[in-house]
């Protein structure tokens, strides 16, 4: 399964709870669901981990909960980009920010 945000398309969404390391260069969207339509709560990059906690221990986990209504209801769906140095994925992340604002990004720019 894939979604198609501006002319980038991600592989997901999973549910939250599926996912676990490693993870390698690419840019990723943390999503709730409603019905059959999904919601960017927060889009972030990553380099190279194999850390189980890495996105739980993200800043703005908290928030992605609370938009979510629950971590049961967390997707997560990602944009290999392994090619990609930071400035390369922050500009890919700052489009998708730009364009569809996603809750967890702007309450952590406030």
């Amino acid at each position: 399964m894939t979604v198609q945000i501006l002319q980038y398309e991600f592989l997901g969404p999973v549910a939250f709870s599926e996912w676990g390391p490693p993870m390698g260069n690419l840019v990723y969207l943390v999503m709730s669901r409603s019905r059959d339509r999904f919601h960017i709560l927060y889009v972030g990059d990553c380099e190279q981990t194999d850390r189980a906690d890495y996105l739980t221990s993200n800043e703005q986990f908290k928030c992605w909960i609370k938009a979510a209504a629950g971590e049961a209801n967390l997707y997560l769906a990602v944009l290999p980009l392994p090619d990609a140095g930071p400035h390369g994925r922050k500009r890919v992340v700052d489009r998708i920010v730009s364009r569809y604002a996603p809750p967890c990004n702007v309450a952590g720019r406030a």
